[in-house]
C-alpha cells in the first residue's frame, strides 16, 4: 500500500514536471518527493518501527541504489522507443519490488515481517517452541 502510494506520488510529480523539465530532472525531483513520503509511511505503517538515524541511513542507502536503478530503466525504456510519459510505468514494475526488499532489509534487519509480528505479539518463534518441546522430553 505504501509503495503503491509512493509510486503514484512519484509518477504524478514526474508527469507534471515533464511539461517544464527533461525526464531525468523530472524523475529526480519526483523521486525526492516520493522518498520523503516513503520513509515516514514505511516506518509508521509498513514495518512499524521507530525512525532512527541508523534506519534512516539504511533507508537512504537503499533508495540511492533504487534511484539509479530507476534512472537507468527509465532511460532504457525511452531508448527502446517508449514515450517519456509512459516509460515510468514499466520502470516502476521493475524497481518497486526490488526496492521493497532493500528497504525491508535496512528497516527490519534480517528478520522477516512475520517474525517481527510474532515477537511483537509475544508469541513464541518456531525455535523457541522447539526448545520448549525438548525441555519437556528430558
Amino acid at each position: 500500500m505504501v509503495g503503491t502510494t509512493a509510486a503514484a506520488i512519484q509518477y504524478g510529480v514526474y508527469w507534471v514536471l515533464l511539461r517544464h523539465a527533461g525526464h531525468n530532472v523530472s524523475m529526480t525531483v519526483a523521486y525526492f518527493v516520493s522518498f520523503c513520503f516513503n520513509f515516514v509511511a514505511s516506518t509508521w505503517f509498513t514495518f512499524r518501527v521507530k525512525a532512527t538515524a541508523r534506519r534512516g541511513a539504511g533507508f537512504a542507502l537503499s533508495h540511492v541504489v533504487n534511484y539509479f536503478m530507476q534512472i537507468l530503466t527509465l532511460n532504457l525504456f525511452i531508448f527502446l522507443g517508449m514515450s517519456k510519459q509512459w516509460a515510468a510505468l514499466p520502470m516502476f514494475a521493475v524497481c518497486v519490488p526490488l526496492n521493497f526488499l532493500l528497504v525491508r532489509f535496512f528497516l527490519k534487519g534480517r528478520h522477516t515481517v512475520e517474525e517481527a509480528r510474532q515477537n511483537e505479539t509475544g508469541r513464541e518463534t518456531g525455535q523457541e517452541q522447539e526448545q520448549e518441546k525438548n525441555k519437556t522430553r528430558i
